[in-house]
């Protein structure tokens, strides 16, 4: 069990609060969304709405692993157009399946967290597009990982303290996305990934700046942007923060909100840099689903917490899964095979996500009486205010 009866009886409380600053959104994307709402049928659940978004991105990263089963080489140029379209087409429904809720008085503390679930996993499959076509190598790969997660674990981590989501004027998910389509458009106008691995002296000649390659140098600056949020985000949970959810407050609590990833994060990196087998470097694709769905547990983990005012558990064993990694290798003999252990550990992490997922629906679907892709009876209809 995952919530308690007191958490599932908590989420009567539940109610949303979020604020979108976006420049973009503010000039051009919410009339275009309102545009396209009504082109949904009302019958349609708003977590239907998430899920095909979903889907189409995921058959995007399917033809990637087909093409560059290890996430290096080149796709095809049509692919990363593809690519661009299938974000796209996740940017609006994700955008879509709030507004679908309101409009057919369907809001649910359930169709949140499948919202930001699929989010959560959208930073795994939507960055290795981008990363891909800027050919970075495994441990560009890893860093770029890190660089589009943290801005979006911090955002949620200041959401936890203030129960308000807000998306800054700049850096917020929707121009993250329509950066991550500039990179694919870009790259396809550009004759193909090749561009990124230029020289900044070959595109614009001698200068007194550093000579990196380009995709350094977009790595770096979409680098030193998340820094910034994340900084922001930092300081508006130590200084202006209310009590958390569940009654404690202070920076320790606040930290240990961020134990479980980060500790992930960092005893990964270590089994990756010391494996014998080259984990990363051979099995790039599959090394950042293990980061990118361990990410997503401790987030969907922590969003749990907040919306039914739990004391988020930091010592669940899930995060803590590559410890055994290192145990393996620090030992004189090691008991199993380094690449071996991680397909083991690998397939244990997704079993646990899976009945996670699979458990947590069905509490919040039988405590609620709701269903998760279609709406009840006496819903669809015109919100009437």
């Amino acid at each position: 069990m995952y919530v308690t009866p007191e958490g599932l009886d908590n989420l009567k409380h539940y109610k949303y609060a979020g604020v979108d600053k976006s420049i973009l959104v503010q000039l051009f994307f919410r009339r275009h969304w309102d545009y396209c709402i009504e082109f949904i049928p009302r019958w349609v659940a708003p977590n239907l709405v998430t899920v095909t978004g979903f889907m189409i991105l995921l058959t995007a990263y399917a033809l990637l692993v087909y093409y560059c089963p290890n996430l290096n080489g080149q796709a095809p140029n049509w692919f990363y157009l593809y690519a661009a379209f299938t974000v796209y087409l996740y940017q609006l429904l994700d955008n879509l399946d709030g507004r679908q809720a309101r409009r057919t008085n369907s809001s649910s503390p359930l169709g949140e967290l499948f919202d930001h679930g699929c989010d959560s996993l959208f930073v795994t499959f939507a960055g290795s597009f981008v990363m891909n076509c800027l050919q970075f190598s495994p441990w560009q790969f890893w860093v770029g990982f890190f660089v589009t997660a943290i801005p979006f674990f911090a955002a949620h981590w200041e959401e936890y303290h203030t129960g308000s989501l807000i998306l800054g004027v700049i850096g917020n998910p929707t121009e993250g996305q329509c950066v991550i389509m500039l990179f694919l458009i870009s790259t396809v106008i550009a004759g193909g990934p090749k561009i990124w691995l230029m020289y900044l002296s070959e595109v614009i000649g001698p200068t007194f700046l550093p000579d990196f390659r380009l995709n350094t140098i977009a790595l770096a600056s979409v680098g030193f942007g998340a820094v910034s949020m994340f900084i922001v985000n930092v300081r508006v949970i130590l200084n202006d923060a209310h009590t958390l959810p569940d009654g404690n407050r202070g920076a320790v609590w606040s930290i240990r909100l961020i134990v479980p990833f980060s500790s992930a994060a960092a005893m990964s990196t270590l089994w990756f840099y010391w494996s014998p087998d080259d984990i990363l470097g051979n099995q790039t694709t599959l090394a950042l689903i293990w980061i990118g769905f361990t990410f997503s547990y401790c987030l969907t983990r922590m969003l749990i917490s907040r919306v039914t005012m739990m004391t988020y558990n930091i010592f669940n064993p899930v995060p803590y899964l590559s410890v055994f990694g290192l145990i393996n290798l620090l030992l004189p003999v090691p008991l199993i095979e380094d690449a071996l252990l991680f397909w083991i550990l690998l397939g244990v992490l997704l079993l646990a996500y899976a009945h996670f997922v699979v458990t947590v629906i069905n509490q919040f679907t039988n405590h609620l009486g709701i269903y998760v892709f279609r709406l009840k009876h006496n819903q669809g209809s015109p919100l009437l205010v």
